[in-house]
């Protein structure tokens, strides 16, 4: 297996880069580290660093050095086109994780269509980890100090998907967990034991009701990872909650929020506003992004042109 790691030399990749060599290290994977050339019919303002490709593969060899030990199993490839594209393509095979950095060198086509990462880790079918501030993710990794993790879940497949999620994260280092259970006015009205008749604005869940729920979802963590998290905030949620997160997020000083993803696209999310499009946007800590789509369901979304691939040193 390999975590896959995609990079274009900025501050951001190059932090991501750090992250993405320890986590590889602490799971013995390999570490793939991908930089992607624009195609030449393309506009000016491209993010292109280098259009030379033995500069790019100095660059790579560049990074290699100075992220990974001499005994880690490293690939590195020069690839042409669309940089997410490739990235959802790469990670189909034998890819346990993607790491990026959550801005890059293209700052003004982020403000017209959004992040590579922000897109990668809505279409990838693997868990996709946008990092935005490496330190805490690096003494996880190197000093064994417990991560703070915050994880949001509501009355979906985010019960199972989540938990596991967390499960998986056990076996990298130490967590400290926290939930934000998210209950909408419609899910609410549906578990309420009578049918209430004022605004919804005013439906706001008791003390016994919010204890059912956080019961819940102790139970649901652990079964799937051997424990239960700490606290579990619950929250009404009328509309998108993904501010209301956030904020929570930031009370609690995580180090980590873990979001799911059900890949949405085009007029689907014109039509359903994405939750974790939100978090991974505006959110001040690092991010997890999972798939809630069934294996069968969670292929790559595919977009973009193709490339020849040139493998560097292994």
């Amino acid at each position: 297996m390999k975590v896959l790691c995609g990079t274009d030399f900025s501050q951001s990749a190059n932090d991501a880069a750090e992250v993405a060599a320890s986590l590889a290290a602490r799971l013995r994977h390999r570490l793939s580290l991908v930089y992607c050339l624009a195609d030449w019919l393309v506009p000016p303002d491209y993010p292109v660093v280098h259009p030379l490709d033995d500069q790019a593969r100095e660059l790579l060899d560049d990074e290699v050095g100075r992220v990974c030990s001499k005994e880690q199993m490293v690939e590195t490839k020069l690839l042409h086109g669309n940089v997410s594209h490739h990235l959802i393509t790469e990670s189909a095979q034998d890819t346990s994780m993607i790491v990026m950095g959550a801005t890059g060198k293209g700052a003004f086509a982020r403000s017209l269509i959004g992040s590579v990462a922000e897109h990668v880790a809505e279409s990838a079918s693997v868990p996709t980890w946008v990092v935005r501030n490496a330190q805490p993710l690096l003494n996880w990794l190197l000093n064994n100090k417990p991560l703070k993790v915050l994880c949001a879940i509501d009355a979906g497949e985010s019960e199972a998907a989540i938990p596991q999620a967390v499960a998986d994260l056990l076996l990298v280092g130490p967590l400290e967990v926290e939930c934000a259970y998210f209950m909408h006015v419609g899910a609410y009205q549906l578990e309420a034991t009578d049918w209430r008749t004022v605004h919804p604005a005013l439906l706001v869940p008791d003390e016994a009701e919010i204890g059912v729920i956080q019961s819940r979802m102790k139970q649901a963590f652990n079964q799937t990872a051997g424990f239960g998290p700490i606290a579990v905030h619950v929250r009404q949620a009328i509309g998108n909650p993904a501010y209301d997160f956030i904020t929570i997020a930031d009370n609690v000083k995580a180090d980590l929020v873990v979001v799911g993803s059900h890949h949405k696209h085009g007029l689907q999310r014109l039509l359903h506003p994405s939750f974790s499009r939100r978090v991974l946007a505006h959110s001040t800590t690092n991010v997890l992004c999972v798939s809630l789509l069934p294996a069968k369901d969670a292929g790559p979304h595919r977009t973009g042109s193709d490339s020849a691939a040139m493998v560097g040193r292994v």
